[in-house]
């Protein structure tokens, strides 16, 4: 299960810990959060509450608007891709992940979490730069292996303040292989642009079995929660291996600390390599 959310893990103490309680019921294994200004402050506290609050571990972007949480019972991390450019002000967050399922000489998921579709050309063009490092990254996994990785994160394009932009930049997500993972029902257009998309390389497309508003199931805020066949996932990151370690590329991608978490205590860790 995948969840993409804008500023819905912001807010008060309350707020948060409402949305806490949902996402509980609900156990994603991935959350794409966007909207994040402020995480930063009081040493990150938001994102150590948030990481004891739904058992999962977490990564900030470098400049705080953006995070990536993973169910550490559900993948194991094995690498951060940063980004070059120093032109995105909501830089996205870029983790490198194995599906525990599918073993460790399967295809590693980038997870990422960003914003898209600015009104300026200079951070478009960033933009480009920050899904084209995603996409084409090679990850060396814990046995030596290079593998280039599929794609799946959460998009909004809330800093666009021109109405023509604010539908999804389809023509950027086909450069790239992305599809979004369309909710059933769609969702009401916010002011400055809808947010909260979710978006997967196309391989992952048949995997998807549905797909709902983060308001139809109780979340507030712009986003979407969706869900996915695991058995299918794990067999496709097998299956497509051998192709993606015959690719190379000079993007790079910085190695995850091996990290063992027990699944009776999972424990917050904000190492954020």
């Amino acid at each position: 299960m995948a969840v993409s959310l804008s500023h819905g893990m912001m807010g008060d103490r309350a707020e948060r810990m409402a949305v806490y309680e949902v996402l509980r019921a609900f156990r994603p294994h991935l959350l794409f959060c966007q909207g994040m200004r402020g995480a930063d402050t009081d040493y990150e506290h938001v994102m150590f509450e948030a990481e004891n609050e739904l058992g999962m571990r977490g990564w900030l972007g470098e400049t705080s608007h953006t995070a990536v949480f993973a169910d550490m019972d559900v993948f194991r991390p094995v690498g951060r891709i940063r980004g070059s450019s120093t032109v995105v002000v909501a830089s996205p967050t870029a983790v490198a992940l194995q599906l525990d399922d599918a073993g460790l000489e399967s295809l590693p998921l980038c997870a990422v979490s960003g914003t898209v579709s600015s009104a300026a050309d200079v951070p478009r063009r960033s933009e480009s730069l920050m899904l084209s490092q995603c996409t084409k990254s090679m990850v060396t996994l814990p046995g030596g292996r290079r593998r280039r990785a599929l794609v799946i994160g959460g998009f909004d394009a809330a800093v666009c303040p021109d109405p023509e932009r604010n539908s999804m930049p389809r023509a950027l997500f086909d450069r790239f292989d992305l599809c979004e993972v369309p909710p059933e029902a769609d969702p009401e257009p916010a002011t400055g642009g809808f947010e909260g998309w979710l978006a997967g390389s196309r391989p992952l497309t048949p995997l998807w079995k549905a797909a709902r508003t983060a308001g139809d199931c109780g979340l507030r805020g712009h986003g979407t929660v969706a869900w996915a066949d695991r058995d299918a996932l794990a067999s496709l990151l097998n299956q497509l291996a051998p192709v993606a370690s015959t690719q190379e590329s000079p993007i790079p991608c910085t190695p995850s600390p091996p990290q063992a978490v027990p699944t009776a205590i999972r424990p917050s860790v904000r190492t954020n390599p």
